[in-house]
């Protein structure tokens, strides 16, 4: 995997990600010693697809209903848990401007969800749900860089040989 995809350890991860679905694994010691690139790929974009229906989850939680309940809460925190897994494998992103909504909003619904006291407001998770389509944004944007890149750099002429 490039290495400006990884994270150098464990405890990077920990310290710009602030996980608090996946921090009782050493995720990054394992995709670092256990995965290839394609199981890397698979996983990321596993996430992705299960963020992306989380959204929608939560579109259609917010069009039902006027107050939280435990639903639209463990709807927030699966979306948390999808973000962070997201971020596990993208590194480069999870330190741009794109992801930075997303890790400082996650919080206030991750912490009521652990804590079993739920402060979080309807508020919260629609910009839960802002933050987290900006990331999806920032990652498709990612991605759109990183075809082009190989594009342009002559890897699609080396496929024609």
């Amino acid at each position: 995997m490039p290495s400006s995809w990884r994270w150098t350890n464990n405890q990077e991860f920990l310290e710009y990600v602030h996980p608090h679905a996946i921090n009782e694994v050493d995720h990054v010691r394992n995709y670092e010693v256990f995965y290839c690139f394609a199981e890397a790929c698979r996983d990321l974009f596993s996430s992705v697809h299960e963020l992306r229906g989380a959204l929608d989850a939560l579109d259609g939680w917010l069009k039902g209903h006027k107050e939280i309940d435990d639903a639209g809460l463990a709807i927030g925190v699966d979306i948390c848990h999808h973000g962070e897994m997201m971020l596990l494998f993208q590194r480069r992103l999870a330190l741009g401007m794109g992801a930075y909504a997303f890790l400082h909003g996650k919080d206030s619904v991750e912490h009521c969800a652990h804590k079993l006291t739920s402060h979080t407001t309807r508020r919260d998770l629609k910009q839960l749900r802002s933050d987290t389509a900006e990331l999806l944004s920032a990652f498709d944007a990612a991605l759109l860089e990183d075809a082009r890149f190989l594009m342009d750099s002559g890897f699609a002429r080396v496929s024609q040989l």
